[in-house]
């Protein structure tokens, strides 16, 4: 199994067994940490918590709680399991305390049941305060070849050498991002500008507080210019002006809103590349993430940013 991953190019690799330790050697170039999937039960749920970085199984608990403050004793990173596919509730996730993520794709609950996103228990929590990271996952339990339910969710972790504590440290940090495929190439914020770089994409989502955000989609994009260059009244009211350039084979859309926000997005064959926003607080409370999602459907994740 980790020589199947190493060969797709994967370099960190957990296997995390139900209430099963697994500690294996490194192979191939691929770093394996040690995990397990713990499953305690309170009032009647069921939890599932993915706990990487120990080095032997957790006491008997019927308290969740309990299995993280055992976690954290190792410095451990707990991650809570499928939300959606374990119909967790929203305040259930809210009466735990110091876990460090959440499951927010499960390619295996997806492939077998449609309900490998979470992203909605995500932003309950961001919403009430409670941060905690989001990971993309394999779940993998089905051995056919090839394999239906792996290489399908995953994490770019930002490290300098590939070695336990340097990722589980960035685990901890949120310094990664989670991806089915597309792939975030750059990120930069200030106090009012923003601006990310990404693979091709349909579609690029700021995802904040209650309704707040701003969603550029590739085709609604087009329809929108094709509406204010006919003078659309819809168009035209949130719409100011659209400066079309082209730089290193790029075509620039300048868009300025009504309201002195102006939109730069990055576009090539009929594609989204990035966008740079100056006045990105005017879509943003207390929180925001960045969404982004390929023609496939695929979707890549930014951790979240707090803002004061």
């Amino acid at each position: 199994m980790i020589n199947y991953y190493a060969r797709a190019g994967y370099r960190v690799v957990s296997i995390t067994d139900h209430d099963k330790l697994t500690r294996l050697n490194s192979s191939n170039g691929c770093l394996v940490i040690p995990g397990i999937e713990v499953t305690v039960g309170k009032d009647g749920t069921e939890y599932h918590l993915v706990v990487l970085g120990v080095e032997e199984e957790p006491r008997r608990a019927k308290d969740p709680q309990d299995i993280i403050e055992w976690a954290r004793e190792s410095s451990a990173v707990v991650i809570v399991a499928h939300p959606y596919w374990s119909a967790m509730g929203f305040k259930e996730l809210t009466l735990l305390e110091g876990y460090d993520a959440i499951e927010i794709y499960n390619t295996g609950c997806d492939i077998e049941v449609g309900k490998g996103y979470s992203t909605v228990y995500w932003d309950y929590l961001l919403s009430h305060g409670i941060r905690v990271f989001g990971v993309a996952v394999d779940d993998a339990h089905r051995y056919t070849n090839p394999p239906t339910d792996a290489l399908g969710g995953w994490v770019w972790i930002k490290v300098s050498e590939v070695e336990t504590d340097a990722v589980l440290k960035a685990l901890h940090q949120g310094i990664f991002y989670s991806s089915m495929g597309p792939e975030i190439k750059d990120f930069r914020l200030s106090s009012s500008t923003l601006f990310v770089k990404c693979s091709p994409v349909a579609r690029i989502d700021i995802i904040s507080l209650n309704g707040k955000g701003l969603s550029i989609d590739i085709d609604i994009l087009h329809r929108l210019i094709k509406g204010w260059k006919a003078n659309d009244k819809g168009a035209k009211s949130l719409i100011e002006n659209i400066t079309i350039k082209a730089a290193d084979g790029m075509r620039i859309l300048e868009v300025e809103m009504i309201g002195n926000v102006v939109i730069s997005i990055c576009e090539a064959d009929g594609a989204l590349h990035g966008l740079f926003i100056d006045g990105v607080n005017m879509f943003v409370d207390k929180y925001f993430r960045v969404e982004v999602t390929d023609f496939k459907g695929r979707r890549a994740w930014l951790n979240p940013i707090w803002l004061p």
